[in-house]
This record gives C-alpha cells, sequence and structure tokens, in this order.
C-alpha cells in the first residue's frame, strides 16, 4: 500500500530519523506522492516573557536549516520540510489535518513508568488524536510497534 502524502514529524535526534526511510518506502512516487518532514521548534514567545527573543529564533533558523539537510537515502521521492512553532504533539495533529496526511510514519522513544506518566509520550498522543493512520517505530529497531486504525 502507498500513499500520497505522508507525514513524519522529526526532532533532529537520530532516534527520530529511522522513520524517514520506511516513510519514503511507503510514498506513491509513481503517482506525485510526497514526503513532508515537520520539525515543531519552541512556540513563539511573548516579548514579556523575559527569554531573549532575537536568540531564540536564531537557535529556531539553525534547526530549520539542519532539517533541510535531511532527505532520505531512497532518491525520486519528494520531500518537503516544514517548520512550525507550539506543543508537539498538538502541532502534529494540527499540521496532519491541514495538509491532509494520509498517513503518519514516527518513532517512540518507548518509554515506560513514571517518566512516561510525568513527561506523556508524544507519540501515543499523536496515535490517539491524529486524522490519519499512525505507524510508530520504536527508536533503535526498524520494526512498527503500534499502528492506529485505519
Amino acid at each position: 500500500m502507498n500513499f500520497q502524502r505522508i507525514l513524519c514529524p522529526i526532532d533532529l535526534s537520530e532516534n527520530s530519523r529511522q522513520a524517514i526511510d520506511l516513510a519514503a518506502a511507503l510514498v506513491d512516487a509513481g503517482r506525485g506522492g510526497e514526503l513532508v518532514l515537520l520539525y515543531v521548534a519552541i512556540p513563539d514567545l511573548p516579548a514579556s516573557s523575559g527569554f531573549a527573543i532575537p536568540s531564540v529564533n536564531a537557535a529556531v533558523d539553525e534547526e530549520r536549516r539542519k532539517l533541510e539537510t535531511i532527505r532520505p537515502s531512497r532518491s525520486g521521492i519528494a520531500v518537503r520540510h516544514e517548520v512550525v512553532r507550539g506543543e508537539p504533539a498538538e502541532s502534529i495533529c494540527e499540521f496532519a489535518q491541514k495538509e491532509n496526511c494520509d498517513l503518519i510514519v514516527m518513532t517512540t522513544h518507548g518509554r515506560t513508568g513514571l517518566f512516561r506518566l510525568l513527561m506523556g509520550s508524544v507519540a501515543e498522543h499523536v496515535l490517539r488524536h491524529a486524522p490519519c493512520p499512525v505507524l510508530n517505530l520504536r527508536a533503535g529497531t526498524e520494526q512498527p510497534v503500534t499502528a492506529a486504525p485505519v
């Protein structure tokens, strides 16, 4: 099964990059499909927050440059790089809805216990709230661990 538009959210870590080649293999390149690599940066900060806004914006620009260098190993795939600012899980779901994505492919860190309870799970939130099927890969493997129903 191939898909027209696959969203692959990444956080620029090696773990998150593992999903890119799998996502690229699922894109229907013969019919103009595309792979969208999405990076969710820190939300816009109000001027009253006390943070050095120019340095935060410069950091986001640097992350954008890093994102734009990432490509799947499979050639012939249309790749689009997008950066949005916001809370990761919600931003991923909103982007998938807005862009009519057919599938989301992402890695999960596989955390459990107290850490997961306190920090939550971006992958779990996306799995529960995405407007399309989600394929989660456990970091460090190439095997899917969960898939939301189609």
